[in-house]
């Protein structure tokens, strides 16, 4: 492994949707609606995950101390690696 990252469950669910979105499981205009984002919204975070993978889905705001608020409760740290079979897009 190569570290960890911290996604909260929202990013984690994102980051679902937008992998169906790259592997063409489902359409952009659809993941919109899932995600209830635009679509350009939609396309700029495609084009994030796939220069930066699962990190650019990732809020940059995290670990800057002007924005904290201290939820670590509702993060979950994941492994880079971690996306096995269970968490695959079937």
């Amino acid at each position: 492994m190569k570290g960890c990252i911290t996604m909260s469950n929202k990013e984690l669910d994102r980051s679902r949707i937008i992998e169906r979105v790259i592997v063409k499981r489902l359409t952009q205009p659809e993941a919109a609606i899932f995600l209830n984002l635009s679509i350009i919204r939609v396309k700029r975070l495609c084009l994030s995950f796939r220069l930066f993978g699962h990190k650019g889905l990732i809020s940059k705001k995290r670990n800057n101390s002007r924005y904290q608020d201290h939820r670590a409760d509702k993060e979950v740290k994941l492994p880079l690696g971690c996306f096995s079979s269970k968490h695959s897009m079937t």
